[in-house]
């Protein structure tokens, strides 16, 4: 598949939209930016609100760079990401196995955290693929047909890859 210059790649917590977002990158030689350093004061910290969050996407990277790659865990309205992108990357990617990789991101950048946190985040991947979600794969793919994006949904990163 050739690959067009602006990409936004969504999905849950634990499906490989940085992996993806990264691998992309490279191949293209284009900057990727994850929307969490921007949505935040201090990286894993308090959010930002969201007047201040949407000023950063758009000035400091929308408008200043022609070809990107932007990940987002897709939980806040990004709605001008869907409308720059050339292709939306929605993953599908099963419960299970985002479970399993937030469990060894837990114990790798978390563990002075409660452990009752990675509980909750295992409990949200679980009911990714529910209808009643709001922060589900199912209302990914409205907002991508409700902007009339270009858009592919992928259970892994080998089918846009390889």
């Amino acid at each position: 598949m050739q690959l067009p210059d602006k990409i936004y790649i969504v999905g849950g917590a634990g499906s490989g939209k940085s992996t993806l977002a990264n691998k992309i990158s490279e191949i293209k030689h284009i900057p990727h930016f994850c929307l969490d350093d921007i949505t935040r004061f201090k990286k894993y910290t308090e959010k930002l609100p969201l007047d201040q969050r949407a000023y950063k996407l758009h000035h400091d990277i929308l408008l200043h760079h022609k070809q990107w790659v932007i990940e987002w865990f897709a939980v806040d309205r990004v709605d001008e990401c869907y409308q720059k992108a050339d292709l939306v990357i929605v993953l599908d990617v099963h419960g299970i196995i985002t479970s399993r990789r937030m469990i060894k991101r837990y114990f790798h950048r978390y563990s002075t955290r409660n452990f009752w946190w990675i509980v909750k985040l295992i409990q949200w991947a679980l009911k990714y693929h529910s209808h009643s979600n709001p922060y589900s794969v199912h209302r990914l793919i409205h907002d991508c047909e409700k902007y009339k994006c270009n858009y592919v949904v992928i259970r892994d990163a080998k089918e846009i890859l390889y």
